[in-house]
C-alpha cells in the first residue's frame, strides 16, 4: 500500500477538489515526472491500494463537502493546513486568517483534532530584529484559536533559494533573512529568542511543537524534527503499519515516509512569494487544467500515457 500527498506539489484541497473526487472516483491519476515529461506514471486510487491520504492545504474549505464521500469510499486521512499570519503582502491569494480558523475548527470537530496538523511555516525572520516579536504575537493569536483543534505545530524557516529571494525583493521583502545563511553564533541566538517562546506557548495550549526539514537543529531548544509524512501517525489514527523509511527523494533533513504526489509543480494560484514550487508559472505558460482529465494539468509533449515510460519515483 501506498501514501498519497495531496499535494506538497500545489494546494488541491484548495484549488483542485472537483478534480480530485474526479480523480477519487475512477479509481486512478496520471502523475507527470516534473523533472522528465516523457514519464508518467499511472496511479491507484482504489482505496485498498493506498494507506492514507495526507493533504497538504492552506484552505481546505472546498474539500469538506467530499469528506463523508471519502470516508464511505474507505479512504483514511489526515489533513496539515498551513497558517502563518504573514498577510496578503507575502502570501497574496491566501485567505485571511479568520475563515481558515473556522475550517480548521469545522475540520477538527468532524474528524478529530489528532487528523489536523497546523503548519506554522515558513517562519520569516527579518533584518530587523525588532521584527520577530510580530511572529510571536501572530503564533499566540493563532494559537489561542486553536487551542483544542490540534496537538502538533510545525515549523520551519524561510529558505532562501535564488528563486526565492527574487521573488521577494521584487516583492519589497527583500530585508527577510534565512538563519541557515547567518554566522552560526548569531542564527542559534536569534533562533532561540523566537523558537524557545513558541515552544512553551505551544505546550501550554495543549500543542507540541515540532521542526520540519530543519536546516539548523532545533533540538536543543526542546524541539525535536517529525515528519509530514508520517508512518507512525498512520499507524496509531488507523491501525495501519506502514513501516519506515525515509523517502530518499526529499531533502536530506527531512523524515517523511515515501509518498507517491499527485500535484503539479506552476499550478498554484496562492502566489505565496517563498514558494519553491513555481507558483502558478505553469499555468502562466499556458498549461490548461480539465476537472475531467486524469491529469492535474495537461502534459506539454506527452498527449497519450503509452508514448511514455513508467515512472517510479518511489519504489
Amino acid at each position: 500500500m501506498q501514501i498519497l500527498s495531496v499535494s506538497r506539489r500545489t494546494d488541491i484541497p484548495a484549488f483542485y477538489a472537483p478534480w480530485f473526487m474526479n480523480r477519487i472516483r475512477d479509481g486512478y491519476a496520471f502523475s507527470v515526472n516534473p523533472y522528465n515529461p516523457k514519464q508518467v506514471r499511472r496511479i491507484s486510487l482504489c482505496p485498498s491500494e493506498v494507506a492514507a491520504l495526507v493533504f497538504w492545504s492552506k484552505n481546505p474549505a472546498p474539500l469538506i463537502p467530499h469528506l463523508d464521500e471519502l470516508q464511505e469510499l474507505g479512504h483514511r486521512f489526515y489533513f496539515q493546513i498551513t497558517l502563518t499570519g504573514l498577510g496578503r503582502n507575502i502570501e497574496p491569494a491566501v485567505p485571511e486568517a479568520a475563515p481558515i480558523l473556522s475550517t480548521m475548527r469545522e475540520l477538527a470537530a468532524k474528524l478529530g483534532p489528532e487528523k489536523l496538523l497546523w503548519r506554522f511555516d515558513p517562519i520569516c525572520l527579518h533584518s530587523d530584529e525588532d521584527q520577530d516579536s510580530l511572529v510571536l504575537k501572530d503564533f499566540d493569536k493563532l494559537s489561542r484559536a486553536l487551542e483544542g483543534a490540534t496537538h502538533r505545530v510545525a515549523i520551519s524557516f524561510l529558505d532562501l533559494q535564488a528563486q526565492v529571494r527574487r521573488r521577494l525583493a521584487s516583492g519589497g521583502q527583500g530585508r527577510l533573512i534565512d538563519p541557515a545563511r547567518m554566522p552560526p553564533q548569531e542564527a542559534q541566538r536569534r533562533l532561540k529568542e523566537v523558537v524557545v517562546p513558541l515552544r512553551e506557548m505551544a505546550s501550554t495550549r495543549g500543542m507540541e511543537l515540532v521542526a520540519c526539514a530543519p536546516k539548523l537543529d532545533l533540538t536543543s531548544f526542546g524541539v525535536p524534527s517529525a515528519p509530514c509524512i508520517d508512518g507512525e501517525l498512520i499507524r496509531r489514527l488507523f491501525a495501519l503499519d506502514v513501516g519506515y523509511r525515509r523517502d530518499r527523494y526529499q531533502r536530506p533533513s527531512c523524515q517523511c515516509q515515501p509518498s507517491v504526489d499527485l500535484g503539479s509543480y506552476g499550478s498554484c494560484p496562492h502566489g505565496c512569494l517563498y514558494c519553491y514550487g513555481g507558483c502558478d508559472s505553469a499555468i502562466v505558460r499556458g498549461r490548461r487544467h480539465d476537472p475531467q482529465s486524469p491529469y492535474l494539468l495537461e502534459p506539454e509533449t506527452l498527449k497519450n500515457p503509452a508514448q511514455g515510460s513508467l515512472w517510479r519515483d518511489n519504489p
